[in-house]
């Protein structure tokens, strides 16, 4: 008996069973990619072997943007999502730091006046 990575579901006949290796598209600088190694029933395989390109290797490659769910006893998912990071506005910044000076100087004034509205 044993559990398809790919749909979750358990099979009991385990000559059915094929070992699956997914890499990611990207390797986000790394030199080196992490695998992700399970094992898939046939026909899972033959889903996965029409929807996903192979390496060299033998392993599946996940294009970049696109996201596969696995199962072990509990499920985890893959992204394979590049976040590109926001420029940061200075001036809003700026804007918002100077805001917040003011309203605390207007806390202070109102504390020693005593005459809050």
């Amino acid at each position: 008996m044993f559990l398809c990575a790919y749909d979750g579901k358990l099979y009991d006949n385990t000559e059915i069973q094929k070992e699956t290796i997914f890499i990611l598209g990207c390797d986000y600088g790394n030199s080196s990619t992490k695998d992700y190694k399970c094992g898939t029933c046939t026909q899972c395989w033959g889903l996965i072997n029409i929807k996903y390109k192979l390496n060299k290797d033998g392993k599946f490659i996940i294009p970049i943007d696109d996201k596969i769910k696995l199962y072990r006893i509990s499920s985890y998912n893959v992204d394979n999502t590049v976040d590109i990071e926001k420029p940061v506005d200075s001036n809003k910044k700026l804007v918002t730091d100077i805001l917040k000076v003011m309203k605390s100087n207007e806390k202070k004034v109102c504390k020693k006046s005593k005459k809050c509205i």
